[in-house]
């Protein structure tokens, strides 16, 4: 259970950084591509200022696609958060997954963000771990590197080191 509630925990602070990284990126780009868009005040806005707004939309989303879907279908199998928690994405079967499956599991994330992130707690409860995007999109987050099982040393035998002639 304790290995569970770790995976959890790498696994929701992977995210929040990937978002955090991610919306400081894309905004700042944001206001160099869409300098229209950030008006303050009460000021009504015009017709080139809503459709600006629009792009700046599907720019948010098209770059958040970008980076999650191939990232998680590239090389490293992850994000760079999750890479750096030796965390990686895979199929069922342990192999690296492709384009589609990585946008299918994009999408399903908006399921997770509608529960309020509650879709993380599957985690806890299913033989894979895997959150309810990953249960929607045959996918699952493991170990890049699993713990390895304690050596037990007591049945070594010590055995002298002669000096060399």
């Amino acid at each position: 259970m304790i290995q569970k509630i770790s995976l959890l925990f790498r696994r929701v602070v992977s995210a929040f950084f990937d978002n955090f990284f991610l919306f400081i990126v894309t905004y700042l780009v944001s206001i160099f591509l869409f300098p229209e868009t950030f008006i303050f005040g009460e000021r009504e806005w015009t017709e080139e200022q809503r459709i600006a707004f629009t792009y700046r939309y599907y720019y948010f989303i098209a770059c958040w696609w970008v980076y999650y879907a191939f990232l998680e279908r590239s090389r490293r199998q992850g994000t760079w958060a999750k890479s750096m928690n030796n965390l990686q994405v895979t199929d069922l079967h342990g192999n690296r997954i492709g384009l589609l499956r990585a946008t299918v599991r994009h999408g399903a994330r908006l399921v997770t963000l509608l529960t309020c992130l509650l879709g993380y707690l599957t985690i806890l409860f299913t033989k894979r771990n895997q959150a309810l995007h990953d249960l929607l999109s045959g996918t699952m987050v493991v170990d890049r590197h699993p713990p390895e099982e304690e050596f037990d040393d007591s049945e070594l035998e010590i055995m002298p080191i002669e000096p060399p002639l």
